[in-house]
């Protein structure tokens, strides 16, 4: 890593409050990528075309945009790790109700998974820039960008070969419970700043 890389990361991970969210925000992203492939073998098996990939992704879509709206009046109201946690747990229920491979079940996880991201990915970066000093939020936005958006394609990469191999469905159970499980641990943190 560059020096002004280094010492974004240095600030994210010397920070507590930041390091969990920003943690969880990774990891929850990097599920994303593995899922990511599993949407088109659940188009699929729900016996539609591929373009009715785009209904999906338009719940999805307008899922982001309520979450985009409330997540500044849910941060002031509960703080950015509890609203993380709501996005984890979106998360893990979007990919549950996407696993059953009924179309009802794909609609109404769609929409959930809508908000699961905007709000896990809101959350760190509010955090960051409320826990980091003026003189390093570009090396900490860096940092962070980083560590969200790099792991996606080998992520994508790795999601259709298990699909391949185990289904979408197990795919998406064992992202849910993976999620839960990260959504728990912040739960439970105590370092919330």
């Amino acid at each position: 890593l560059g020096p002004a890389l280094r010492g974004g990361t240095i600030h994210l991970l010397d920070t507590p409050g930041l390091r969990q969210v920003a943690v969880a925000a990774t990891l929850v992203m990097a599920l994303s990528g593995v899922g990511g492939a599993a949407q088109y073998s659940l188009v699929h098996d729900l016996g539609q075309r591929p373009a009715f990939f785009g209904v999906l992704a338009a719940l999805l879509g307008a899922g982001s945009i309520l979450a985009a709206l409330s997540a500044g009046r849910l941060i002031t109201r509960f703080g950015e790790a509890r609203l993380a946690v709501v996005g984890l747990a979106n998360f893990a229920a979007g990919d549950l109700l996407r696993a059953t491979g009924r179309l009802p079940g794909a609609v109404c996880g769609s929409l959930a998974l809508g908000f699961a991201l905007p709000y896990v990915f809101l959350a760190a970066l509010s955090i960051a820039q409320r826990l980091t000093p003026r003189h390093l939020q570009g090396r900490v936005s860096a940092a962070l960008s980083l560590a969200l958006f790099g792991p996606q394609a080998p992520m994508q990469a790795l999601g259709s070969l298990l699909i391949s191999n185990v289904g979408y469905a197990t795919v998406f159970v064992a992202s849910a419970a993976i999620s839960a499980a990260i959504g728990g641990w912040l739960a439970v943190s105590r370092s919330y700043s």
